[in-house]
């Protein structure tokens, strides 16, 4: 436990009271489309340099997500901020992800021959759970959003015929199968889209049932498309989807969205935004640093995504239907490799009951998908992308920050199965595809950067297994954690890919190559977040460790192909608090200030890299307050100084954290003694 040598513990007692940041509606700082532009800096590819963020309607956690896809540049997100025509505003997306997925059902405006309509951003908003545009042809749209449905209207100038489209068709992937039928009589449009996951070839299908408030005048349909015309030049339309059924889509938009006043919806949606952005209150800043901040907020709380429909049913990972207990919720869209490094922290501390329906997600798709936790869940699929096993870490680090409501028996025994027994899966995927190399080597031949996600994915595991009473368990991971020294090359002081005869490799540390995943060896030398204390001592000791921090630090977003840090990426988000471990906290404090400045700004290109579900925007929300989950399964923050003179954290327990810009925080403060029933003070 070198790791906590240092740590020291400060929570003191205050009376202070929330302070609101300039009135009650915070959502006034959202701005959806920092996060759909490319950043500069690291020419690492239109995909992976911006956001991928998307601008549409949706609500917190919601399963439907209504945006306009641009037609011009393949972003994941579904828009890009330099395009300026439409392919339709589809019902389905994934916030951040570096490769394609939903972007079900678009649903577009038919201009004459003219089927890819282009607007300008004068004439477009977004705000929270709100988009508005009104395209060059001179048709205006309005979206807004519950959890399952969505409602919109589409008001065509008098020259034009009122007519859409819903392409049953149209998702971004794959079509593998779709079929769309439409009701005359209830004004309705239904169907289905069997599509393909991101970065992956497993199918989920879709559901969606599509109201519209008046008669069609006529009806087309072909391959898949209806073609409605309407008298106008008003339409108001509502979805709703389900990944059940048609008749669970029709369900869901009885129980969520049963009225004809757009307004009321709207309201409602951005009510539900301002209960979520309301948990962090803030004084000082700018508005543009507020702006920064409550997107950030905003963003972190989009993924992971309901799944379950307003009674309770989901589709499982065993294609059979389920249902949650009342008032709990089953969650998809777990980023585990992203999200394990900040997101489900904050996620835990703002609301502890959903993140323990989270949890709870990740048990049952275990139960019905093969028995270990799927490392990067998607729908009811495991996509199984990028490396490691990160539900372990996921898991420990909900538990730590206070998520209980889950069975954390059957959490523990699916995740010592994935990490223990070799061939253990989870819907259809490997949990450990190196599992036995990891359990007779202690490291991976040719894998450094996955041998680094074993031992944090083990030291995590050992962590949690000791808090629910098996310290066996503790002693079996805690010992394997250790084995993240053998791909440390003391020859050249880097971790480095290592042969099956224990032989080091060659390698250009500065390069992403040779088994590093989205990186290089300069960049994930310091994911170690478990020993850093181990990795100083490697190092040189603190001068030696503190000396290459500030070269590595003397580029901030340099890409995977320079020995510089990498921000806009997971690997690096750990690096700027490696200096409160090597003795250096003022180094820290001004690394964070200077990334919080320079790679998150109030624009289009305003984050440094895919927000992979809120990953990044997460760190940003934490950072902004000072603070860092830095290591694995331990309930503890690494600290800089705050964004802001003065913030209120309200905690579900209905006490209050409050941190201040007053006085200085030693390099570690202990989460695990916060307070339940009064009010706390982290002062600085």
């Amino acid at each position: 436990m070198g790791y906590l040598a240092a740590a020291l513990l400060l929570i003191l007692a205050t009376t202070a009271q929330p302070a609101a940041a300039e009135g009650d509606d915070l959502a006034q700082y959202v701005n959806p489309f920092i996060g759909t532009a490319p950043a500069p800096g690291t020419g690492y590819g239109v995909e992976f340099d911006g956001g991928d963020t998307f601008p549409g309607a949706v609500v917190p956690t919601g399963m439907l997500a209504w945006s306009p896809d641009t037609a011009e540049t393949h972003l994941p997100g579904g828009y890009a901020y330099a395009d300026h025509t439409l392919k339709g505003f589809s019902l389905t997306h994934f916030s951040g992800r570096g490769c394609t997925v939903y972007q079900d059902v678009p649903i577009l405006p038919v201009l004459g021959a003219d089927r890819r309509p282009t607007f300008q951003h004068a004439n477009e908003a977004a705000s929270a759970g709100d988009y508005a545009v009104t395209l060059d042809a001179g048709v205006s749209v309005e979206l807004t959003a519950t959890t399952r449905t969505g409602f919109g209207r589409f008001t065509f100038p008098d020259d034009l015929p009122a007519t859409l489209t819903v392409d049953a068709g149209g998702s971004v992937n794959p079509v593998l199968d779709a079929h769309i039928d439409v009701d005359g009589e209830r004004h309705m449009v239904t169907g289905r889209v069997q599509s393909q996951i991101g970065c992956g070839t497993d199918a989920y299908t879709l559901y969606f049932a599509i109201v519209f408030d008046q008669p069609f005048n006529s009806v087309e349909t072909a391959n898949n498309v209806a073609t409605l015309s309407f008298d106008g030049p008003t339409v108001h339309v509502k979805p709703a989807i389900s990944y059940v059924s048609v008749d669970n889509a029709i369900a869901n938009l009885a129980a969520e969205n049963p009225g004809w006043d757009l307004s009321s919806v709207r309201s409602a949606a951005r009510a539900a935004w301002n209960d979520v952005l309301h948990r962090i209150e803030v004084q000082g800043g700018s508005s543009d640093e507020r702006t920064v901040f409550y997107t950030a907020l905003y963003h972190a709380s989009l993924e992971p995504n309901v799944f379950s429909d307003a009674n309770g049913d989901y589709i499982g990972f065993d294609d059979q239907v389920h249902r949650v207990a009342d008032g709990h919720a089953q969650y998809a869209n777990i980023a585990g490799w992203d999200q394990y490094r900040a997101l489900i922290q904050l996620r835990t501390i703002l609301a502890p009951d959903q993140a323990g329906d989270i949890i709870q997600s990740l048990v049952n798709d275990a139960e019905q998908g093969g028995g270990g936790m799927p490392r990067w869940e998607q729908a009811n699929r495991n996509s199984a992308g990028m490396v490691g096993d990160s539900p372990a870490v996921y898991v420990a680090n909900a538990y730590a920050f206070g998520a209980q409501g889950f069975d954390t028996q059957a959490a523990l025994a699916a995740l010592d199965l994935g990490a223990s027994t070799v061939g253990a899966s989870s819907g259809g995927h490997p949990v450990r595809e190196f599992g036995d190399a990891w359990l007779r080597l202690g490291y991976v031949p040719e894998q450094p950067s996955i041998t680094l996600e074993y031992a944090t994915d083990d030291f995590a595991l050992a962590q949690f297994a000791r808090s629910v009473g098996r310290q066996d368990l503790y002693d079996r991971y805690a010992s394997r954690a250790a084995g993240w020294t053998n791909t440390f090359n003391p020859a050249s002081g880097y971790v480095e890919p290592r042969d099956a005869t224990g032989a080091f490799e060659t390698t250009d540390h500065a390069q992403w190559c040779c088994g590093l995943v989205e990186g290089n060896a300069a960049q994930y030398t310091w994911m170690v977040p478990f020993d850093f204390a181990g990795l100083v001592s490697r190092l040189g000791g603190n001068a030696a460790t503190v000396a290459r921090l500030d070269d590595f630090f003397s580029q901030s977003n340099a890409g995977p192909n320079r020995p510089y840090a990498w921000i806009g990426n997971e690997p690096s988000l750990v690096a700027p608090w490696v200096y409160d471990f090597a003795g250096a906290p003022d180094k820290t404090r001004a690394v964070v200030e200077r990334l919080r400045r320079t790679e998150f700004r109030p624009t289009p290109d305003g984050l440094p890299g895919n927000d992979d579900g809120g990953t990044l925007s997460a760190w940003y929300v934490l950072a902004a307050l000072g603070l860092n989950p830095a290591v694995p399964g331990v309930a503890g923050f690494a600290t800089a100084s705050p964004l802001f003179t003065e913030a209120d954290i309200h905690l579900a327990s209905g006490s209050m954290l409050h941190v201040s810009q007053a006085e200085h925080l030693p390099p570690w403060v202990d989460w695990s003694a916060r307070a339940t029933t009064s009010d706390q003070s982290l002062a600085r």
